[in-house]
């Protein structure tokens, strides 16, 4: 069974805009995918403590004992072995609330949700393929002279690929605080696009196999829109739109099993 782990970090908890808006996406998804397992992470209901130089000395020494089953590090194993991740996030002083860079912290662990190859290259280790980013924000920071503000879904972005999760997507209504803008219309409108992403969030799952010297694509579930980038840990194939239309009508005709 497909898991998505969700990470609440809305610190305003029923009266937070950005909960509401990845209710809707989470509701959504769970209609198209009922299938598939939502894991609920509220952070506000978990002890949640910053990394303090007793709690590092603790974790250190447990990681050089090579313990890394032990309970501290069972939120990087979660996370590590999700299928797709959604977070929620409010925009705040530029960024996100602190609640949620403890838990970014508490996940990163070498060799459980990242490593170094041999050569010293960046390693990631997490199933996932997919991030969501879910955030609302008061004013607009997607403008030329605005985006260079905004390090909330920039930072998550980046840790994702550090993570070995390419392919991030971020949904958000901003403008919310502008006294010119109605936010109701404008929450509105991203409610709607939450229902559209919920419905692709399960995009084409197509795998480059090499059987007996033969190349050969192999499409393990429908959905997905055309064009895509498509990527399984370090096979990377772009399915141009004649291949991925050639694809779904062959599944059409004979779907998988």
């Amino acid at each position: 069974m497909s898991e998505l782990l969700y990470i609440d970090a809305c610190v305003r908890a029923e009266r937070s805009r950005t909960r509401q808006l990845a209710q809707r996406f989470l509701d959504r998804y769970q209609t198209c995918h009922p299938d598939h397992r939502i894991t609920r992470l509220d952070l506000n209901d978990m002890d949640l403590r910053p990394q303090t130089t007793e709690l590092l000395r603790e974790r250190d020494e447990l990681w050089r004992e090579d313990r890394l089953d032990h309970p501290m590090f069972a939120l990087a194993h979660q996370f590590a072995g999700a299928d797709k991740i959604v977070m929620a996030a409010p925009f705040w002083d530029l960024s996100f609330p602190a609640i949620l860079k403890i838990y970014l912290e508490r996940v990163s662990v070498n060799r459980i949700t990242f490593g170094y190859t041999e050569e010293g290259a960046l390693l990631g280790l997490c199933k996932a393929e997919k991030l969501l980013y879910v955030t609302t924000r008061g004013g607009n920071f997607s403008q030329p002279d605005t985006a260079s503000f905004e390090m909330g879904a920039r930072y998550v972005e980046a840790l994702g690929r550090m993570y070995g999760v390419e392919d991030f997507r971020l949904l958000c209504a901003e403008g919310l605080d502008d006294v010119r803008n109605d936010p109701k219309a404008l929450l509105s409108q991203a409610m709607e696009r939450a229902d559209a992403r919920a419905g692709i969030f399960l995009f084409f799952s197509v795998i480059f196999l090499k059987e007996n010297n033969q190349n050969k694509f192999k499409l393990l579930s429908p959905g997905a829109p055309p064009g895509l980038f498509l990527f399984h840990r370090e096979i990377r194939c772009i399915i141009e739109l004649k291949v991925l239309l050639a694809l779904f009508k062959k599944t059409l005709r004979n779907p998988l099993a």
